[in-house]
């Protein structure tokens, strides 16, 4: 950690020290360890820690020592001494009395008027020794919650937790009959008795996780919360970055000129915030989703700048990002595999395969990532998008209008961002409107409510040409059950081979009928999966036009979902010439059928 191995701990001296003293410091080290002498010195501060003081530890020591833009940063992070009352706090920090020294730190900067730190008048900025004492109580507070945390411990057993992972919702239903009604409705239209709210049961989920032995009390947390809101105040405040400036110009070296000041800035807080974002995912690892939920609401909770906070939660959640994109493309390519003759056994498999594969994941994601401004908020809205996708698959081909609800909302609060919620929410409410429907009928609700839902129809054509060739086919196909009156020797050759004619045209007719049909579902399912792309590209595009850039690993699955769908729309293109061509032709064979069927009736009378 950034104290317990902190170059000027572990040579013992304070950052005043110049380079000889610390040339002096390492020879004097390894003589004494060379002839097995102890090695102590007033600054090892035992309760930060073990002190590793190894010869490649030392020598690590002064390498960072010797480059003055690290060593800028090792006394940035590390007490600093700037009036007598500094030095009084320290020699309390040698006896191991940390409130002392707290309590003193605390005095000069209550004393100084600390608030004005946020301030750019120069008449109210605080002095140099102020800002020394703010500085050295965020990293007393900071080294000492560290420490804590390191010794914690974890049981091996452990313990299950049960969850609510959806909302409980209602529906107005008759105590009698069952039948289902909207908000507007007061009673049955059927029996005549008062409608009643029927609750539907609520979902838990059991989530496991470990107990820690060592307890962090409240008072950690506050200590937590103090350590960082002090580094916040400083990263706001001139007077601070004047005094690391002062270092600089002290440093005296062309490798770090004082334009380097910007640089220390944007890094300063992803320093700070670095451990805290370490014990995050130890804790995620250890299952200790109670310690995960109380630093995930201090870092979320204090005012860490936006970009700096998601990268610190996007580089966390890295691992669970990835997690779940690999899930959702295996579960896309399941469902793009499914044939004209899939079942519903298979649909639901993949369905419960992918939320279990997801729940855990995001469970835990969602702990840390509480405001959805990390990579791990697209990584959710592109599973939102595949559950979705089940739901249609579902509804559309199966007619399993209550699952596909439940799907549907599953989507719904798994989405991140907001106009994806939106999105589903319209879908869901268009599912809903069938699901009632089917309760009063009694029966799925078929294709013809299938279409309103959560796509844009299959081409008119595709199903028009079914219903109008059934129709004009079986219509011509009645003319030819008349028994007309005819003279059978002169009518029979041409009959004969009219007939025949009529036979095998309505054969073709036939024929081309059931590849039509076959067609339009192969449109519909890839039509489906064009839908399901290009939600993932929308999400990709949205997120950019929120944040202004992308992570090169979500550019990248953009530009991959790009090419699918490119792909696809071209398979896409050559089913609907196909059905068109196959269209037309069946038209022609239609019209022919009918004036064979015509020319044939003539001849028999």
């Amino acid at each position: 950690m950034i104290y317990q191995n902190n170059a000027f701990r572990v040579l013992g001296l304070l950052p005043s020290a110049s380079m000889q003293e610390i040339i002096s410091r390492v020879n004097e080290i390894r003589v004494k360890k060379s002839l097995e002498f102890d090695v102590e010195y007033d600054y090892d501060f035992p309760w930060m820690g073990y002190l590793d003081r190894s010869d490649e530890n030392v020598i690590n020591a002064l390498q960072r020592l010797e480059n003055p833009e690290e060593r800028l940063k090792e006394e940035i992070f590390w007490f600093w001494i700037a009036s007598e009352e500094d030095r009084k706090a320290l020699k309390y920090l040698t006896q191991g009395k940390r409130k002392d020294a707290h309590g003193i730190w605390g005095c000069i900067a209550y004393d100084k008027d600390l608030q004005n730190l946020k301030t750019n008048l120069t008449a109210n900025q605080p002095s140099e020794e102020a800002v020394s004492a703010c500085h050295n109580q965020a990293i007393l507070a900071h080294s000492s919650v560290i420490r804590k945390e390191i010794d914690v411990r974890y049981q091996d057993a452990l313990c299950e937790q049960k969850i609510i992972v959806q909302e409980e919702s209602a529906i107005l239903c008759c105590p009698v009959c069952q039948q289902v009604y909207d908000k507007e409705w007061k009673m049955c239209l059927k029996c005549g008795v008062n409608l009643v709210l029927q609750r539907n049961e609520r979902k838990e989920q059991i989530i496991r996780s470990r107990k820690s032995d060592s307890t962090l009390t409240e008072t950690h947390w506050k200590n937590w919360q103090f350590a960082i809101s002090r580094f916040l105040l400083l990263h706001t405040s001139n007077v601070f970055w004047v005094a690391v400036a002062q270092k600089i110009r002290i440093i005296d070296d062309p490798r770090l000129p004082e334009t380097k000041i910007d640089e220390l800035k944007s890094s300063f807080l992803l320093d700070v915030t670095y451990p805290n974002l370490e014990f995050i995912s130890r804790a995620i690892v250890s299952k200790d989703y109670e310690r995960t939920k109380w630093h995930s609401s201090l870092f979320n909770g204090l005012a860490i700048p936006p970009p700096i906070l998601k990268d610190g939660l996007s580089r966390t959640l890295n691992h669970h990002t990835d997690l779940l994109n690999e899930y959702c493309d295996l579960a896309s390519k399941e469902i793009g595999a499914f044939g004209e003759n899939a079942k519903a056994e298979q649909t639901f498999n993949v369905y419960s395969k992918f939320a279990s594969q997801i729940k855990d994941v995001i469970y835990e994601g969602n702990l840390v990532d509480i405001n959805c401004i990390s990579d791990f908020s697209l990584a959710r809205d592109n599973a939102a998008g595949v559950l979705r996708s089940l739901s249609i698959e579902i509804h559309n081909r199966f007619h399993d209008v209550k699952k596909s609800y439940e799907i549907i909302n599953e989507a719904i609060e798994c989405a991140a961002s907001a106009y994806l919620k939106q999105r589903f929410q319209k879908d869901a409410e268009t599912i809903r409107r069938n699901l009632v429907l089917s309760s009063h009928t009694g029966q799925p609700v078929q294709s013809s409510k299938s279409t309103e839902m959560l796509i844009k129809n299959v081409p008119w054509w595709v199903w028009a040409l079914v219903v109008f060739g059934l129709f004009t086919f079986f219509s011509n196909s009645n003319s030819n059950h008349t028994t007309p009156t005819r003279n059978p020797s002169s009518a029979r050759p041409a009959s004969v081979s009219t007939s025949t004619l009529i036979t095998n045209l309505k054969n073709s007719i036939e024929d081309k009928e059931t590849r039509l049909t076959a067609l339009a579902s192969e449109i519909q399912t890839k039509k489906d999966q064009l839908e399901l792309l290009r939600g993932q590209i929308e999400s990709a595009d949205a997120q950019y036009q929120k944040l202004g850039y992308l992570p090169n690993n979500v550019v990248q699955n953009r530009n991959n979902t790009v090419e699918q769908h490119n792909e696809l729309a071209a398979v896409y293109s050559n089913l609907v010439i196909e059905a068109q061509k196959l269209y037309d032709e069946y038209q022609k064979e239609i019209e022919t059928h009918n004036k064979l069927v015509e020319l044939h009736n003539k001849r028999g009378r």
